[in-house]
């Protein structure tokens, strides 16, 4: 009788294996570290939980895994008899049979990726038996790689070589990025808006290196910045066609954390000078400031009214007659 029940036990044991009209409920829980965030590279793990709810007993039971891009699989562990995952970018996990109301874990341990930003893993259950709520066979977790705790307190300064300006002018503008520490600031960027009638030449690099896209308003990337460190640009635009005062922001942001908000931003006040009647403006085409300290060469050109500047006027910024 012994020998009989032990038969009709390894054929059901078979016909289970085989799928032959089997019916389990299979339930995958994926989870990570609890924060939901993890260092840049750092090693973690997942944790996977399979339940059967039944009715019958199945098998094999696999459990696949995808490990998102710039995830390193190190190791993955069972702790189910029998069981054995293989795989390093695919991990599969195969367990032999899972009974009714039964449990199977996997843990995979892996590195984070290098740069910060969110990712998603997913694990899948399957097997050869029908599942009458295929709905929850899938389970997803998603992580946040952040930058480590650093600090960088950037300041920006702007600055115009002359508070007023002739209408359509080329005005240069300095652009100063500084890191008053005390970590190092990978990649400072520094947004300017326009004002309204002002053009942008060109930007150019002084100090360091800069890459600036847009028109109406400018993001300029600037390059690391140790602490103790500046990098310096030279902004050069058409000033507005308009006389008038015109004003003009920037604002430096940082991938670290800034603890001194205060000096993010830097504004500048000009004024576009016009014509005033008996009073002809005489303006500045450009000063080269050479020679001995403190000394100049200038060139004139004619006033908004087409005479000629008077001679003896001197116009290190645009005056009047």
């Amino acid at each position: 009788m012994r020998r009989r029940t032990a038969a009709f036990a390894l054929m059901a044991m078979m016909s289970v294996t085989a799928g032959y009209a089997a019916v389990a409920d299979l339930v995958i829980t994926k989870s990570g570290p609890v924060s939901g965030t993890v260092q840049p590279s750092a090693s973690f793990f997942y944790s996977i939980s399979i339940t059967s709810n039944g009715p019958d007993t199945v098998g094999p039971v696999t459990v696949t895994d995808v490990l998102p891009q710039g995830v390193t699989f190190v190791d993955a562990q069972t702790n189910n008899f029998g069981a054995s995952c293989s795989g390093t970018s695919t991990i599969t996990c195969t367990f032999p049979l899972l009974g009714p109301n039964t449990f199977a874990g996997v843990g995979i341990q892996v590195l984070a990726p290098s740069a910060p930003g969110p990712f998603t893993n997913t694990a899948s259950v399957s097997s050869a038996a029908s599942d009458p709520n295929p709905a929850n066979n899938m389970s997803s977790v998603t992580l946040t790689v952040v930058a480590p705790n650093t600090t960088a307190d950037l300041s920006v300064t702007k600055q115009g070589l002359a508070s007023t300006v002739p209408v359509s002018s080329t005005v240069v503008y300095d652009l100063t990025v500084r890191n008053n520490g005390p970590d190092s600031e990978p990649a400072p960027v520094v947004t300017d808006t326009l004002p309204p009638g002002v053009t942008v030449i060109s930007v150019n690099p002084i100090v360091g290196t800069v890459s600036c896209s847009g028109t109406n308003t400018l993001t300029c990337s600037f390059g690391p910045v140790a602490s103790g460190g500046f990098e310096e640009a030279a902004l050069i635009v058409k000033a507005p066609s308009a006389p008038g005062p015109f004003t003009n922001t920037a604002t430096v942001t940082s991938t670290t954390a800034d603890n001194n908000p205060d000096n993010n931003t830097s504004t500048v006040i000009g004024t576009v000078s016009g014509v005033t009647t008996g009073l002809p403006e005489c303006n500045i085409v450009t000063a080269n400031f050479a020679g001995a300290p403190g000394t100049a060469t200038e060139h004139r050109y004619a006033t908004p009214t087409g005479k000629p500047c008077p001679r003896g006027t001197r116009t290190m910024s645009p005056a009047r007659t």
